[in-house]
């Protein structure tokens, strides 16, 4: 049973993020939001902090999600 639930909520949560075409930002870690940024070659301030790496994720970065993927029902 908790399977059956974790499946749902995880279907819901990508059917949320790719209705909206967003990318979790907040989710990351500061270093993994920064890998994201050097590889994209955006200019980090030396002193940014993990809200500052965000914005510039959510600025720069909106293209990385590509185009929305058709969601499987889950048969119960």
């Amino acid at each position: 049973m908790p399977t059956r639930r974790l499946e749902c909520y995880k279907l819901f949560l990508c059917s949320l993020v790719w209705q909206h075409q967003i990318e979790p930002w907040v989710l990351y870690e500061q270093n993994h939001l920064e890998q994201f940024l050097k590889k994209a070659s955006v200019p980090i301030p030396a002193n940014a902090t993990r809200q500052v790496l965000i914005e510039l994720c959510q600025q720069n970065l909106n293209q990385s999600l590509g185009k929305p993927k058709r969601l499987t029902k889950p048969r119960f």
